[in-house]
């Protein structure tokens, strides 16, 4: 793996989105579909039930944690993936009341990742232990998250780093490079790239399960290879998308609320929420108005700041409410107001160095969509060719998040449907999804658009569901129990009158 630094890395969880190659697809031809209809609304209440079982086998000590699906202790999961498999299926039931079980779960997942966050680093006053047992002395360097849990920063590490190897201690000299990388990388009210279930109730970051490690005394502008997945793993990955989509799922979980729960939860998270929005906010980039995807990385992803546009946009929906929160107190009330138009800038800013910094120049505006911009060349990420799934990402994230992207340029919106036409639609495969969420776009399109007909479409539903992808692969706790959100809004939008 290359240095983020020389070529910026792709973020892993774009990785398992769009690294499939298209030998690995099958195409379903979408001129030969002869597949019965599917029920669509029973494939839907069928995946909400299934996101909703642990919820109900576990019981509510244990209820938070199935927002992360991580059925055994031990088992590494990702808030990305519970945030977007939530966002997409609340999103599916827009305009409309969306299902009691839907809003229980993403209601205790909010709970449960706003308690998680990150919120201050700090030496310990004195000996003590953290949550995961670890043994700290006075002065050594901890993370505090904001339901007070403490995490004592790893003072040895493994190479190679396994729970099987052998492990040292760092020498004063690593100690004090592990805590200027660890102050490096802080961003206060961001949540970590993943948990691990240690117990019923318990939840603890990621990289406690793989601590210590030895990639934390690795100076950060050295890091390459092995080390750079290891902090990369570890620590962040896309610090600017996982903080934005946590502040979009909550202003969407609140639409779904009455007007006096929506104030209440309003008023005592407003402040959070805001530090969260910071969090996404975090690693601007001075020259483009970017979000990088993390503290140390180079690239400035076009899905991700896509995501914080959204979150912004979100925000200030949020902010809007903010005179009408009578439980909070007046100066609180008057601060968030104050802010409206700060976060309104911010948003309209930020969709503007999209459009330039992540589009290539059409006749008649902003035209194809690059995947980002390397800050440090001063150049845009090598474009994907039109033969492969990955060309279609940012124009399918302008579905999914509502960006403003074509209206000054048709052109661009027919080359898309156009490529997605020309490739097909991936055939499900025995061991992953075939991303969902990608083609959206298809089923929402307007008749004069739509690249596939909507026989096909709905016999590709079928073929999905009749192997049971996303069930297999939610049990497998992968990344892509994403496609769960994904799958009930496919079917929302495939019930709609054509």
């Amino acid at each position: 793996m290359k240095s983020g630094r020389a070529a910026p890395q792709r973020s892993s969880r774009r990785q398992f989105c769009t690294g499939l190659g298209a030998g690995t697809l099958g195409i379903i031809g979408i001129g030969t579909a002869r597949a019965a209809a599917p029920d669509l609304a029973a494939i839907a209440e069928a995946e909400l039930a299934a996101m909703a079982t642990r919820l109900r086998r576990q019981g509510p000590s244990a209820g938070a944690m199935l927002c992360y699906f991580a059925p055994e202790a031990g088992n590494l999961v990702s808030p990305y993936a519970a945030q977007v498999a939530l966002l997409y299926a609340l999103r599916a039931y827009h305009g409309t009341s969306p299902p009691a079980a839907l809003t229980i779960m993403a209601g205790a997942y909010l709970s449960f990742a706003l308690d998680k966050l990150m919120w201050a680093l700090e030496p310990a006053s004195a000996p003590g232990r953290d949550a995961a047992g670890i043994g700290y002395g006075a002065g050594r360097l901890l993370m505090r998250l904001r339901d007070g849990t403490i995490l004592a920063i790893p003072d040895q590490y493994r190479h190679p780093a396994s729970p099987a190897a052998p492990a040292r201690p760092y020498s004063p000299a690593q100690m004090r490079q592990v805590a200027h990388n660890v102050s490096a990388l802080f961003v206060k009210a961001c949540p970590l790239t993943q948990y691990v279930r240690a117990q019923d109730g318990l939840v603890l970051p990621g990289w406690v399960l793989n601590q210590p490690d030895m990639s934390f005394q690795t100076p950060l502008d050295q890091i390459t290879g092995a080390t750079y997945q290891d902090i990369h793993d570890s620590w962040y990955d896309a610090t600017d998308s996982y903080a934005a989509t946590l502040v979009s799922l909550a202003a969407c979980w609140l639409r779904s609320q009455t007007e006096a729960v929506r104030r209440d939860w309003l008023a005592r998270n407003i402040e959070t929420l805001r530090a969260v929005m910071d969090a996404a906010l975090a690693t601007q980039d001075s020259g483009t108005g970017l979000t990088i995807a993390t503290p140390y990385s180079r690239a400035a992803y076009t899905l991700d700041n896509i995501e914080v546009w959204r979150g912004l946009r979100d925000f200030c929906g949020l902010l809007r409410l903010a005179p009408t929160l009578e439980a909070a107190p007046a100066a609180l009330r008057a601060e968030m107001s104050s802010a409206l138009p700060l976060y309104s800038a911010k948003a309209r800013q930020l969709r503007a160095d999209i459009d330039r910094f992540c589009r290539l120049p059409g006749n008649s505006g902003p035209g194809l969509f690059v995947p980002g911009w390397n800050v440090g060349a001063k150049a845009i990420l090598t474009p994907y060719p039109a033969n492969k799934p990955a060309f279609l990402d940012a124009f399918s994230f302008t579905f999914l998040n509502d960006y403003p992207a074509f209206s000054a340029n048709a052109a661009a919106r027919t080359r898309y449907f156009s490529a997605m036409r020309t490739q097909g639609l991936p055939a499900p495969e025995p061991d992953r999804p075939p991303d969902l969420w990608r083609y959206l776009v298809a089923a929402a399109a307007p008749v004069q658009d739509a690249p596939f007909p909507r026989a096909a479409l709905l016999a590709w539903v079928a073929r999905i569901t009749a192997q049971d992808v996303c069930a297999r692969q939610r049990d497998w706790r992968s990344w892509w129990i994403a496609e769960s959100g994904a799958l009930i809004w496919l079917c929302q939008l495939l019930s709609r009158p054509s």
